[in-house]
C-alpha cells in the first residue's frame, strides 16, 4: 500500500471499511495528501512492517489515532511530519 494515495491533492474518500490485516507496508501512503482526513481509527495495523511518512505533510489529517495503531510495532519514522496534525494515542 506505499505510496498508494501520495500527492493525491483532491482526495477524501472512506476509507474506513477498509479491511488492511495482511498489509505489510504503509510507507508514504498518504504523503502529500494535503486534502485527506478519513477516519482509519478502525483499521487493524498488527501486521505492518513500516508506516515510515505515511501521513507526511498531510496537512488536513487531523486525527488522533488509538487501538492497533498505538500497540504497533512498526517503524514509524517521521510518520506525521511535514506540519500533519495527526497523531497516535
Amino acid at each position: 500500500m506505499g505510496g498508494m494515495f501520495q500527492g493525491a491533492t483532491s482526495f477524501s474518500g472512506d476509507l474506513s471499511g477498509w479491511d488492511v490485516r495482511q498489509a505489510e507496508s504503509m510507507i508514504s501512503m498518504f504523503a502529500f495528501a494535503t486534502s485527506f482526513n478519513g477516519d482509519l481509527s478502525g483499521w487493524e495495523v498488527g501486521q505492518v512492517e513500516s508506516m515510515i511518512a505515511m501521513f507526511h505533510s498531510a496537512t488536513s489529517f487531523t486525527h488522533q489515532l488509538g487501538g492497533a495503531w498505538s500497540t504497533s510495532t512498526a517503524s514509524q519514522y517521521d510518520m506525521f511530519g511535514g506540519g500533519c496534525p495527526g497523531s497516535i494515542a
